[in-house]
């Protein structure tokens, strides 16, 4: 019996293939054929003359015969003609635009279909190919945010890329809360949602990052605190004024922001213009509820009664919070730096004064005021001598704000109308907003990654469009005014 070989099998089928080639040859020779291959050649050779008829090149004919063989020289030699925006590659060379990259574009109305892949610094960027990521601005356990320029104006954009957003289900709750409350501000004082880039379709169940596109400020109020610059008395009064300002905007749509902070006030340096940003943890006011959660505001800028009154507080909160900046922006450093929660009641009471067992109403939860009655008494600080830089007129704003009583304490509105503000008071310029819808909150499927993902791809699809909108009529306007003006040229050469 004869061995087994384990090729002859293989060995067999080429003779076969071969005598099968053979026979198509001698075939197509004579112009005879017993099979329909010769119907499937003709319908190549349509192909290939359609392919050669759009391109109109001989090289592309060379490539793609189907016997023909691959000719490298046939490639275009300058490799930096070739994308560099493949979706599977990302961009590893210089993220700072060369000077031929200066140039303003013209907008293409509804061209925001291609994105670009960025690396800056082994981040992952996947943005527009009309934004061109620079440098990175700032960093977070959650979040990054890189300098881009707009390559359509020319203008600098930050965009925030909040990263695995779905891991957790209020991390996903708080970046869907906050794209809508941008989404519905638009004031001078609060910052801009300029443009999402929204998932595709096809990634509506597996999208993880989230892209805000949002103006490019210098700095941060916190660095300007900390910074050796100068800061007079005009200083302060413009940058409290705008505080107030936006904040009035912001309450009058029955939104409290629960974590205004110096890093949370972007600032430019050139004409000290400043606006609150991260919406994160803010909240839309519902009238029959006003039990919020505890862990709002970063502690030292966080109201007495956040702690004390059993999570029943309302947008007095954010009037503090500015009192403690407007304190920190006269003395340069925190003015209640407490390390945990009882530390920071123990230092505002000393600073403040310890209240009165009178005076303790505005505390809801019965043990917190039995602790407060049974603290030792504090006088409080002479203000007067602690703010002794302040004038008087801006040190009565301050303790009007930072009256522990949340019904005794001043609003926005009394803020602007403040003595201290009187020289930037604008009743026409202090306007209010239309109440933002706070429905999608008590909606079920905003209590699963599932929902939240769908409700976050519906969110940023429908700011897109507007943005596509947005873009389109101001292309229209902008070929409408250049039309009329060419007209208008044309009359007056006929004229003369």
């Amino acid at each position: 019996m004869p061995r087994w070989n384990p090729f002859s099998k293989k060995k067999k089928k080429a003779e076969e293939t071969e005598s099968t080639l053979t026979t198509h040859r001698e075939e197509a020779k004579n112009g005879t054929s017993s099979s329909k291959r010769p119907e499937r050649d003709e319908a190549t050779k349509e192909r290939l003359k359609a392919l050669k008829a759009m391109k109109g090149n001989k090289a592309l004919s060379d490539q793609t015969s189907r016997r023909g063989t691959f000719n490298p020289s046939s490639l275009n030699k300058k490799k930096s003609v070739q994308s560099a925006g493949d979706s599977d590659k990302v961009r590893s060379r210089s993220m700072f635009p060369s000077r031929g990259q200066k140039t303003a574009q013209e907008p293409v109305a509804g061209n925001r279909i291609k994105k670009v892949p960025y690396r800056i610094k082994g981040e992952k960027f996947v943005v527009f190919d009309y934004y061109q990521p620079v440098r990175i601005l700032g960093h977070g356990a959650y979040a990054v945010v890189c300098e881009a320029v707009d390559l359509r104006n020319g203008q600098k954009v930050a965009i925030k890329k909040n990263k695995n957003v779905f891991q957790d289900l209020s991390d996903a709750k708080r970046i869907l809360r906050e794209t809508k409350l941008l989404s519905h501000f638009h004031h001078d004082d609060v910052v801009k949602l300029l443009d999402v880039i929204p998932p595709d379709e096809s990634e509506i169940g597996s999208f993880d990052d989230v892209y805000l596109v949002m103006p490019k400020m210098e700095t941060t109020l916190a660095r300007v605190i900390k910074s050796s610059q100068k800061l007079t008395k005009r200083h302060i009064q413009f940058f409290l004024y705008q505080m107030l300002r936006g904040l009035k905007y912001i309450h009058s749509a029955g939104v409290i922001h629960r974590d205004l902070k110096p890093e949370n006030i972007l600032v430019n340096g050139a004409d000290c213009n400043l606006k609150i940003t991260d919406f994160g943890l803010a909240r839309g006011v519902c009238i029959d509820q006003k039990t919020y959660t505890e862990y709002v505001v970063t502690r030292w800028y966080r109201a007495p009664e956040v702690m004390c009154s059993a999570r029943q507080y309302d947008e007095k909160v954010d009037i503090w919070a500015v009192g403690c900046i407007l304190a920190e922006l006269l003395l340069r450093k925190p003015l209640f730096p407490g390390q945990n929660h009882i530390e920071q009641l123990k230092i505002i009471f000393k600073v403040l004064g310890t209240p009165t067992n009178d005076e303790l109403d505005w505390i809801k939860t019965p043990e917190a005021r039995r602790w407060v009655e049974g603290m030792k008494k504090h006088p409080g600080k002479d203000m007067k001598s602690l703010f002794h830089m302040a004038t008087p007129d801006i040190l009565s704003l301050l303790m009007g704000m930072l009256n522990l009583d949340p019904s005794i304490r001043i609003d926005a509105i009394a803020g602007l109308e403040h003595e201290a503000l009187s020289e930037l008071h604008n009743p026409a310029k202090e306007i209010t907003c239309e109440t933002f819808n706070t429905s999608f909150e008590f909606e079920s499927s905003i209590n699963t990654i599932f929902g939240v993902r769908h409700m976050m791809f519906s969110e940023f699809t429908r700011i897109s469009e507007i943005q596509d909108n947005k873009i389109k009529i101001k292309a229209q306007r902008e070929k409408a005014a250049a039309q009329k003006k060419t007209g208008e040229v044309k009359a007056g050469v006929v004229d003369n």
